[in-house]
């Protein structure tokens, strides 16, 4: 039994070994669908092909919805009652005060002409000055004053507080009526608020007013197309990937997604790195044997991926930027053509899970390894480095610019950002040669 515990102690370290990385790499992968797309409006688009994965509707801007909400704001009339029965009790005191004698020697014309001011600013409205000016702030032009079970609408403008009520009849008709007269009324005796707001009525209006205000100016099927590499960004084009962006955080807040998503991921990761533990198995198992291979190249599986994530999930740069060919080329210098291949092409397609336009990515990177492979038979000299960096770089770019033709694109509309990642990915691939030694 102990000896075949020993026999089978290795495959089962290996197994280990295989979870453990998939488990690292799977934890720095996006658990979210994430956008970090670097764009400007009126510029061509210079990542790949993005395809609506699920119906979604085209949500309104922030601004649009502030500017409808504003506006309907505007047009929208607050509900007051008005009390009929103060009119009627201040005028019956300010004539009964006046019959009295109280005002004095004040003229008959005078007391008519209050009267009639009195009369004239009660059935317009008075309300609270601090309310007056709420309204003014917030733009509403109108409001609606119920008389028992019948309303009429009422400009804002037209309504008094209790001060310009007092200056609307001292100052109303001056050349006639004397202000020092006047003053022997004691008119703020007699100005009191009859208009209060109908605070259920209003906010039941209100609400009514902001559900009909639709927050979405389309749908976006599952299948369409958003928009192609080439095509010139606009401003329909970015609400639209805002939107699909917004109702993809939606879907993923739920936990049983999200508990897909991971199982999904994981499974991904696993069997890639299982089918190169296969390969190991079928063709190259004195590597299996040898424990500085397998540290070498599943640390280069997990470093790798993890940079990926990070640069495309946490910085604005390009994962383009990253010297992926380094990969086949320290496994070709120290191993084998084949192996090189082999690991290259895992290390791509589980770096790709991170990237915006994994189909590109992997045709790019397939060249660039494939490239790196040819270019060194064995390493002589630090200038072979040099040379299969030009190499590859070369390539890439000629690679690049057949691939942007192909797509329908024209010399005006190219990105030149792609190719500078390009060229800056050949610099950094200089670096291998310090880093093997």
């Amino acid at each position: 039994m102990a000896f075949n515990n020993k026999k089978y102690l290795p495959s089962l370290f290996r197994i280990i070994l295989i979870l453990v990385v998939t488990a690292l790499v799977v934890f720095f992968l996006p658990r979210e669908q994430t956008f970090s797309y670097d764009y400007t409006i009126g510029k061509p688009w210079k990542y790949g092909q993005i395809i609506a994965e699920f119906d979604f509707p085209i949500y309104k801007s922030d601004e649009v919805i502030k500017a409808e909400r504003d506006s309907a704001y505007r047009l929208f009339q607050p509900y007051y009652l008005i009390d009929e029965t103060e009119e009627e009790s201040q005028l019956r005191r300010f004539k009964n005060d006046y019959s009295s004698g109280k005002m004095g020697k004040l003229p008959y014309a005078y007391m008519q002409y209050v009267a009639k001011c009195l009369h004239e600013v009660y059935a317009n409205g008075i309300i609270e000055s601090q309310e007056y000016t709420a309204l003014l702030d917030s733009g509403v032009t109108s409001i609606k004053v119920f008389y028992g079970t019948n309303s009429q609408q009422r400009a804002v403008k037209e309504l008094y507080t209790t001060r310009s009520a007092y200056m609307h009849i001292m100052l109303g008709d001056s050349t006639t009526f004397r202000h020092d007269i006047l003053s022997q009324c004691n008119l703020n005796n007699y100005l009191t608020v009859n208009l209060e707001l109908d605070t259920r009525k209003t906010r039941g209006a209100f609400q009514d007013m902001l559900s009909s205000i639709s927050y979405a100016s389309g749908m976006v099927q599952s299948g369409q197309k958003i928009i192609d590499r080439g095509e010139i960004v606009t401003e329909k084009t970015v609400n639209i990937l805002e939107s699909m962006k917004k109702e993809s955080i939606k879907r993923h807040d739920n936990n049983n997604q999200e508990l897909l998503l991971l199982l999904g991921q994981f499974m991904f990761v696993f069997l890639l790195f299982f089918t190169f533990a296969l390969y190991l198995i079928l063709f190259r198992q004195d590597y299996l044997q040898q424990p500085r291979c397998m540290f070498l190249f599943y640390s280069m599986l997990t470093v790798f991926p993890i940079v990926t994530s990070w640069v495309e999930y946490s910085t604005s740069q390009s994962a383009y930027l990253i010297p992926y060919a380094m990969v086949p080329i320290f496994v070709r210098v120290f191993m084998d053509a084949r192996t090189s291949f082999i690991i290259h092409i895992v290390n791509v397609l589980v770096c790709s899970i991170s990237v915006h336009a994994p189909y590109e990515f992997i045709l790019v990177q397939f060249i660039a390894g494939a490239i790196a492979i040819f270019s060194i038979k064995e390493l002589l000299s630090r200038s072979q480095i040099l040379q299969a960096a030009l190499q590859v770089t070369i390539v890439t770019l000629i690679f690049m610019l057949g691939y942007d033709l192909s797509q329908g694109l024209t010399l005006t509309t190219f990105d030149p950002s792609w190719y500078i990642c390009i060229c800056i990915n050949g610099v950094l691939l200089l670096f291998t040669y310090p880093i093997m030694y």
